[in-house]
């Protein structure tokens, strides 16, 4: 069986050198010598089962799987750290794209010898980096990226991760639950999150045994534990001989860790710190765990202590156990205890005896119920989850094996934990149905849920105060990387000068999955990277109800830096986000800028044609679009992220419809005749930051004193589903530079995809938008600054901008508020507020809409919805339409669904594009009513 593994190289490569060509055939010079060719495809072939057959064109997937084999072999060969350890879907969407790669692959498959396959540059990790090609100013050299890494790891650790974690794994030893299949849980979260970090803070004060398991394909700190990696990977094929090797290391393990704590001031006596020395076992253990690790290699001691443990464990194996047939009674003697020096050894007896090493005066009783005294942390845990077939039993992995190990801990205090970026999720907490154990099969048993909560933002040190920050301030490269994952900020702190200017590039370099960050612009990203891009900056959520949907976001998590918030074991529940993340919404930026390599509105639609997508409102969607396009346009002709409201606005409506708009005059004033200032006048000196789009989930979010705390993270807003009368708001500063509640403004947009509102402006949609009912401005509110207000009417036939002014005062509705029991009626204070109608999705009316993407944005208008159009899909036969709608019955207007119990019913004509003027001012009253009830 071929694994596909989605392994993310996990790497800190320089970012920013040239990216390899696939549509070009390019072959790398030759690492290997021939003996060596011929060793990897022996493997190949091997693994292949020998069944080589003639090449076809149509088994783009089949051949993807060869590609993925190829790669994987590739990376455990010579020159491992020259390669990526690439993903079946990432090989078979290479394939798809290149025609002469698919042949290459085909005819090496068919002859059995893959040199040409494996000197391809698609498996490099830096073409440029790895024959020497110089790279751009924008490259961080490999020293000074391990430099930064090395000293962020030994910064002050921030945050309540570590804690939160041992209250959770204290809650679930504690209840001493019967129908836990083992005492593990998963740390699954994507990159530069901090699982290792937390599991090292954890150590400070808990007794912590950690194994690192990074592949030698893979870059990443902390490093390896080889000789453990190498012992456990070994590639065993017979389950039992797995499982006992995986008794014997747990045992080795015990045995081990137990006489250096007997022993830990003499082994750590040339590794004391100068000035602070630890206290406790627990932190003198750490100490031994982490003396002299740098980025490549463990410390010495942390070496000499695994390569002991591994060391009895192969003693332990002595004489290698005779596979025998299932039935067989000798293979029950795998279960058996280990014999050492006479004297019988088991997992739970020498466990037992570490706690008691501890803690002395430990009793036997009730030991299920106390917290964890030790854990067990696998890092890089997803190299076991590769799975294997035996032709007598099912398949099973080196982790299942583990996994099945560690119940003989159950009733024990200790807890194992498995912490994973990447691999195969399912594999590490697979759903029930499809475990390994047939007793979770049947739900006899349970597995724990995976832990995610592991926090962000939390490198912004200094509380971002009222007024204390210009917009200037924000919209630095250091400024945004002290928000979202402690990785950016982090590195960017303990980075020469050469990591913090091209900190972008790197996080540009995890959004794509680990790639570089891609130059070569005839090489286009890959459907995923640029579904991650859009995520960030869009705010796309899913809503995956298949597998193939729920893969996808899962891949998300684990290549492109989407946030888990939680999730079931098995992934058969999971929300994940694209949070606010400044510094990733800019490299997105970076990545999106070139219109003609990124184009985000036929991009999306492909996207949108998918399962998975949560499609919420397609009109919404489209605003999102048209806003960011506009912004960036406005940001690379003004070489600026803080841009003019004034020329925002000029870069998004279509150049014949700027004058008008900044002439006209507000639809609503306060009082004075200041208030009857042009548009050009009132915002002259706005400024308008964003780089990104949060949905929020919350109507109070609508508010200055969170609004321009937004602005803060580059942040626009998407609105929270059912909020009524605006979809989006863009906060704006209005009279200057400075951040604070006061200063504060906002377009206020609401989204129409309906063809009734045309180009005649509905005057009840902007009363709608009334920034005291919407809770923008508080109803005592000292300062109401002018706010602007549009509805994009984007389903509109007819296309046109319109400056809504000269409208008569209205007298502003009561506003009903409940006081000390009584009912009262308060009057709504005044407002200036600028209106604008657009309509239509053209370029007559936006000026980002190229002509030739009119039809992009009129697919991406129509609804995603399955009625009416599933009563004609795939036919043209009108009775088989009928009878559809005959099957349900009084669900819509058209006589079919009535028909065959009701006659002479006729679908009612309805006006389009009524003109809703006359009742403004019941329009006002509604928009209170709804607001009060």
């Amino acid at each position: 069986m071929l694994q596909e593994n989605t392994k993310r190289a996990a790497t800190t490569s320089p970012v920013g050198c040239p990216i390899r060509h696939l549509k070009r055939l390019h072959l790398a010079t030759d690492l290997w010598s021939e003996a060596e060719h011929l060793q990897q495809d022996a493997i190949v072939n091997e693994r292949l089962l020998g069944k080589r057959r003639t090449y076809n064109s149509k088994q783009e997937v089949h051949m993807g799987c060869v590609l993925n084999l190829v790669a994987d072999v590739v990376s455990q060969g010579p020159h491992p750290h020259l390669f990526h350890l690439r993903a079946a879907n990432e090989c078979i969407d290479a394939l798809e794209e290149d025609s002469d790669f698919m042949k290459l692959v085909g005819d090496c498959y068919t002859n059995g010898s893959y040199k040409n396959v494996r000197c391809h540059e698609f498996l490099l990790k830096n073409p440029a980096s790895a024959f020497t090609q110089n790279c751009e100013n924008k490259v961080a050299n490999t020293s000074s990226s391990y430099s930064a890494t090395e000293k962020a790891w030994n910064e002050q650790y921030i945050g309540s991760a570590a804690d939160r974690f041992y209250d959770t794994i204290k809650g679930q030893c504690t209840r001493g639950d019967p129908v836990v299949y083992a005492r593990y849980a998963s740390i699954l979260q994507s990159s530069g999150m901090g699982k290792s970090r937390m599991i090292d803070e954890l150590s400070k004060k808990h007794l912590v045994l950690p194994i690192n398991l990074r592949p030698s394909s893979d870059e990443g700190f902390p490093a390896a534990d080889v000789d453990v990696r190498i012992f456990l990977t070994v590639g065993e094929t017979e389950k039992d001989n797995m499982h006992r090797r995986y008794r014997a290391f747990l045992i080795a393990l015990f045995i081990t860790a137990r006489r250096y704590l007997q022993n830990i001031d003499q082994h750590i006596a040339d590794e004391l710190p100068l000035e602070q020395s630890p206290h406790t076992i627990a932190e003198k253990f750490r100490l031994l765990m982490t003396a002299g690790q740098t980025f490549k290699r463990q410390g010495g001691k942390r070496c000499e202590f695994y390569s002991a443990v591994v060391k009895y464990a192969n003693q332990l194996l002595q004489p290698p156990i005779i596979s025998v047939p299932l039935k067989s009674s000798i293979r029950q003697a795998t279960s058996t205890p280990f014999t050492r020096g006479g004297e019988q050894l088991d997992i739970r007896r020498t466990a037992l005896d570490l706690l008691k090493c501890l803690d002395p005066i430990l009793k036997d009783a009730n030991l299920e119920t106390l917290p964890p005294l030790v854990v067990l942390a696998f890092d890089e845990a997803h190299v076991l989850s590769v799975e294997k077939h035996q032709f007598d039993t099912a398949y099973f992995s080196e982790f299942s094996e583990l996994r099945r190990a560690l119940r003989a801990l159950n009733e024990l205090p200790i807890f194992s934990v498995f912490l994973s970026t990447s691999g195969q999720i399912q594999n590490i907490t697979p759903p029930a149905e499809g475990d390994a154990s047939s007793r979770v099969q049947k739900s006899k048993l349970v597995l724990l849920a995976p832990f995610t909560e592991l926090g962000f933002d939390q490198m912004v040190k200094e509380e971002i105060s009222d007024g204390a920050l210009t917009i200037e301030d924000v919209t630095t490269i250091e400024f945004m990387a002290r928000f979202g994952r402690p990785l950016f900020g982090s590195r960017y702190i303990n980075g020469d000068t050469k990591i913090q200017d091209s900190i972008v590039y790197y996080a540009g370099e995890k959004l794509l999955g680990g790639v570089a960050f891609p130059h070569d612009k005839k090489k286009a990203l890959s459907k995923d990277a640029k579904l991650a891009c859009m995520a960030v900056r869009l705010a796309l959520e899913f809503n995956a109800t298949t597998l193939a949907s729920q893969n996808r976001e899962m891949t998300q998590v684990e290549k492109h830096m989407r946030v888990c918030l939680v999730m079931n074991p098995g992934f058969e529940t999971a929300v994940t986000t694209a949070p606010s993340e400044p510094l990733l919404a800019q490299a997105a930026y970076l990545l999106m800028q070139d219109r003609n390599d990124f184009d985000l509105p036929r991009t999306l639609l492909e996207e949108l044609q998918k399962l998975g997508l949560n499609k919420v409102d397609r009109g919404e969607l489209i605003c999102l679009v048209l806003l960011l396009i506009a912004r960036d346009v406005a940001v690379q002709e003004k070489g600026s992220a803080a841009i003019g409201v004034l020329f925002f606005m000029e870069k998004l409506l279509a150049s014949r419809w700027s004058s008008m708009v900044f002439d006209s005059k507000p639809a609503r004033c306060r009082t004075s005749a200041k208030d009857q200032l042009p548009f050009s006048e009132v915002f002259a000196k706005s400024k308008i930051y964003f780089n990104h789009f949060v949905k929020v989930h919350d109507f109070k979010v609508i508010h200055r004193a969170f609004l321009w705390r937004l602005i803060a993270r580059g942040a626009a807003v998407l609105c929270a589903d059912n909020q009524d009368g605006i979809d989006v708001v863009l906060p704006f500063l209005y009279l200057d530079d400075r951040l604070g509640r006061d200063n504060v403004s906002a377009i206020f947009i609401q989204v129409k995809n309906n063809g009734k509102f045309s180009s005649t402006p509905n005057l009840f949609l902007f009363d709608a938008m009334n920034p005291y009912f919407l809770g923008f401005f508080d109803m005592d509110e000292q300062k109401p600054v002018p706010i602007i207000r549009m509805v994009f009417a984007l389903a509109s036939s007819e296309s046109c901008v319109m400056a809504v002014e000269d409208v008569p005062l209205r007298t502003n509705p009561p506003r009903r508020a409940r006081s000390k029991g009584k009912d009262r009626a308060r009057p709504c204070p005044a407002y200036t507020a600028f209106d604008i109608w657009c309509a239509g999705t053209t370029a007559e009316t936006f000026s980002v809409v190229k002509p030739g993407d009119e039809q992009v944005y009129s697919d991406l208008l129509k609804p995603d919805r399955l009625f009416p159009g599933v009563y004609e899909e795939d036919t043209e036969i009108d009775s088989t339409k009928s009878a559809r709608r005959n099957m349900n019955p009084g669900t819509a207007a058209h006589p079919d669904h009535w028909t065959k119990f009701s006659t002479k019913v006729t679908e009612p004509d309805r006006a389009d594009g009524v003109d809703f003027d006359c009742q403004d001012e019941v329009a006002d009253d509604d928009v209170e009513m709804r607001n009060i009830h």
